[in-house]
């Protein structure tokens, strides 16, 4: 299937996602897909090296896994969000997981993500959600799209 039929790529600048998973062919294969669709990617394995990383690389939103060694992505996603903040520079963040709950998705809400991905997703689902498109959960945050 041929997603930029169904999903065209508008002109204009480039969006960069931050991808933060511990798992390196999650990392690659987002970037991969990201890339296909006309994003760009900044890749880290772990939230201290996102940490690390986005004051070096600019990012229009994240993607972060919920299940990480030492920082867990909810930690990750309350510290890139207050950075964020404190710059004055919106951040929308996506959360990802393979045991997604309600419970988890209203943590990740809490935790300022505007969306939850249960893994494995679509190409197609992860392009609605960037693209705002995705029916909000209850409560959730918006964010404009990445489109």
């Amino acid at each position: 299937m041929d997603v930029n039929s169904n999903f065209p790529v508008p002109a204009g600048p480039k969006r960069t996602l931050l991808v933060i998973d511990d798992n390196k062919s999650v990392r690659d294969t987002l970037a991969y897909l990201l890339g296909e669709q006309g994003f760009g990617a900044v890749l880290a394995e772990s939230g201290p090296q996102a940490l690390e990383m986005i004051g070096q690389s600019p990012v229009d939103g994240a993607l972060i896994d919920v299940y990480m060694p030492g920082m867990n992505g909810l930690a990750a996603c309350r510290e890139l969000r207050a950075r964020a903040e404190a710059v004055g520079r919106p951040l929308p963040v996506w959360m990802m997981t393979g045991a997604s709950t309600p419970q988890l998705a209203q943590a990740s809400l809490e935790a300022g993500a505007v969306g939850l991905l249960g893994k494995p997703f679509s190409v197609e689902e992860l392009l609605r959600q960037l693209r705002g498109e995705a029916r909000p959960e209850a409560g959730a945050a918006s964010a404009e799209p990445l489109s």
